[in-house]
């Protein structure tokens, strides 16, 4: 299927849309439905990060991690990495976490 372009855009780029991000309802829909699954509220035992040079792992400092806050840290890397790519604007993967909730 080829891509909608906006007039005066070469085939093949994405129209560059105001709309709510695609990725964004469809990674929080799918994080709705793993916490009907899995217990958001469970804390992640033993938590680790990777070192500054990336050789190793430690423990982590900070907050207890949860099931919950580490799927929608998932699905927000997902939606807003597209921004960075220029797919989509900040406020469109907003209102697609407003439609998804």
């Amino acid at each position: 299927m080829a891509a909608i372009c906006a007039p005066g855009l070469p085939r093949g780029l994405p129209d560059p849309s105001g709309l709510p991000g695609g990725h964004r309802r469809h990674r929080r829909g799918r994080v709705r439905v793993l916490k009907a699954f899995f217990n958001p509220n469970f804390v992640l035992p033993e938590p680790v990060v990777p070192t500054d040079d990336g050789l190793a792992l430690r423990p982590w400092r900070g907050e207890p991690l949860t099931v919950g806050g580490e799927l929608h840290k998932l699905a927000f890397n997902m939606a807003f990495g597209r921004d960075t790519a220029g797919v989509h604007f900040r406020r469109d993967e907003v209102e697609g976490i407003v439609l998804a909730e």
